[in-house]
């Protein structure tokens, strides 16, 4: 009986530390999914803020960008309007009615006949110098032209409307003739004002030389040096005016430009990804599914060379985010075509690809999913098919 009874008492032991036992396991399980829903409820949280970050960084960008547009359109205007009040005003003074030549007679004295003379050459370098304003204005006014030509094809193509764009000028040539034609410009402003200084000048000493507050000749002259002060400095506010102008339709210009480029990169990459898909879905269809059996990793190229670590990619367009199983990473695209050919012929057909802009990089993955868990899981339940060999985790954070 006494043996019984320790024998019975020994079990009941071996029964309770097993029941602890398990009842530990059970609760270590517990905590162990506990703390991975936990995980997986916080990468969520980082997942969504992550993602409102980078929304929030896209906008913000958007806004300063239109807002750089807007201020660049406003300023343009302004400078234009500055510009065009200016060369009225200078017109004005210039319309200014002359004095006949003929109301006195051509000096006979030395110094008379000198200031005649540089009277005559000024008044030939301020008509120079008329046309080559003219010649900067009228460069100014294409440059206007094309600028807005080119916003109005950016402002009708983010309204979803087509217009046949017009293509890009080379204006190395047109920038070279503008800084040639300002160049030329400001040497005739210099030696014009050289001159209608030395007329000053003369005109001075012919006064000490004929002291007579009456004389016709002085007067006129000295009158004529005040109307060229006059000319000179609206030719000089002109200039100022239209260069000024030039400065802002080139900042809004490359604005514009760059608005254009990137349209264009995005027209491009949508029609990647069309011809993508396309070529894909060809390869699924017409792929022989008859030798796949003897694929062998030699037979595989997988690409460009992985680490086992997860790899993070942000902003890949077309796709979504989440943990993609892949097996090969190619930039070439007959590379890709065959390690997709390649695994089709396997039988597989859940084969995909995305393309990272960043790296002009195709990826191409089996499967992709939610969770890193899930990830991990369905790793570790691939087969030993050929292709799976360098299999690695990638996450997508868009």
């Amino acid at each position: 009986e006494e043996q019984a009874r320790l024998a019975a008492e020994a079990q009941a032991k071996r029964d309770a530390e097993e029941q602890a036992r398990l009842a530990a396991e059970v609760q270590a399980k517990r905590d162990a999914e506990e703390q991975a829903r936990l995980a997986a409820e916080a990468q969520a949280k980082r997942d969504a803020e992550e993602k409102a970050r980078l929304a929030a960084e896209t906008q913000a960008k958007k806004d300063a960008e239109e807002q750089a547009r807007l201020a660049a359109e406003a300023q343009a205007k302004k400078d234009a309007e500055e510009q065009a009040r200016l060369a009225a005003e200078a017109r004005a003074e210039l319309d200014v009615e002359e004095e006949p030549e003929n109301l006195i007679e051509k000096p006979t004295d030395n110094i008379g006949k000198t200031i005649s003379t540089l009277a005559d050459q000024t008044e030939e370098s301020g008509q120079e110098q008329d046309k080559l304003l003219a010649k900067l204005e009228t460069a100014l006014a294409i440059k206007d032209k094309d600028l807005k030509d080119l916003k109005e094809e950016n402002d009708l193509s983010d309204r979803n409307i087509y217009v046949a764009p017009k293509p890009f000028k080379s204006v190395t040539a047109e920038n070279k003739a503008i800084e040639e034609l300002k160049i030329s410009l400001d040497t005739v402003i210099i030696r014009r004002k050289k001159k209608i200084a030395q007329l000053e000048s003369l005109i001075q000493d012919r006064i000490k030389t004929i002291n007579d507050p009456k004389d016709e000749t002085n007067l006129y002259y000295l009158n004529m040096v005040s109307k060229l002060e006059a000319e000179q400095l609206a030719a000089i506010r002109a200039r100022e005016s239209i260069v000024s102008s030039l400065k802002q339709v080139a900042v809004a210009t490359d604005f514009e430009r760059k608005r254009r480029i990137k349209r264009a990169s995005y027209d491009n990459d949508q029609d990647r990804y069309i011809q993508d898909r396309a070529k894909l879905s060809s390869l699924k269809q017409y792929a022989s599914t008859n030798n796949g059996s003897t694929l062998s990793k030699d037979d595989l190229d997988f690409g460009k060379e992985r680490s086992t670590n997860i790899q993070i990619i942000k902003n890949v367009p077309n796709s979504e985010s989440g943990y993609y199983l892949v097996l090969a990473v190619h930039s070439d695209v007959n590379k890709r075509n065959k390690f997709l050919s390649q695994v089709i012929s396997t039988g597989n057909t859940d084969i995909d690809f995305f393309y990272d802009v960043n790296t002009s990089e195709y990826y191409i993955y089996s499967k992709k999913f939610e969770t890193i868990k899930q990830a991990n899981r369905e790793i570790d339940k691939q087969d030993n098919k050929a292709y799976n060999e360098k299999m690695t985790i990638i996450k997508i954070e868009n």
